[in-house]
């Protein structure tokens, strides 16, 4: 009976590390499913992470488009006030010249005159 006793403690230390075991396993299997969901969220959030990076790229470059649109219209507006300067001065100009014209016309008869008069007195004397 002696073997028997002593085989009964032996038995409830096996029960007893299966039931350890058992539970290690469990729980190593537990860690191991969280594990694999942990990195599947990480790769979802990955994903997530790199969709917002290029949207935020995105609206960088659209924010700067707009600013170069915005600067190209100030430099066609200015160009456009430039050129109707340009314009104004052009009329000006072309006005002087007219001005300038008719002055050389009007020596240019007046010159005529005095030639014819001069000829007409150089005949009579």
């Amino acid at each position: 009976m002696a073997g028997t006793g002593a085989d009964a403690p032996d038995d409830a230390e096996r029960e007893l590390l299966c039931e350890r075991h058992r539970l290690t396993v469990r729980e190593e299997n537990l860690l191991v499913a969280a594990l694999a969901e942990l990195e599947a969220e990480e790769r979802g959030l990955v994903v997530v992470r790199d969709r917002l990076m290029m949207h935020v790229e995105t609206q960088s470059l659209r924010g700067e488009i707009a600013a170069a649109r915005q600067s190209a219209a100030e430099a066609r507006y200015d160009a456009g006030g430039s050129l109707l300067g340009l314009s104004q001065d052009f009329n000006d100009i072309e006005e002087s010249l007219r001005a300038a014209e008719s002055r050389a016309a009007s020596v240019a008869a007046h010159a005529n005159a005095i030639e014819r008069m001069l000829d007409d007195r150089l005949t009579f004397e």
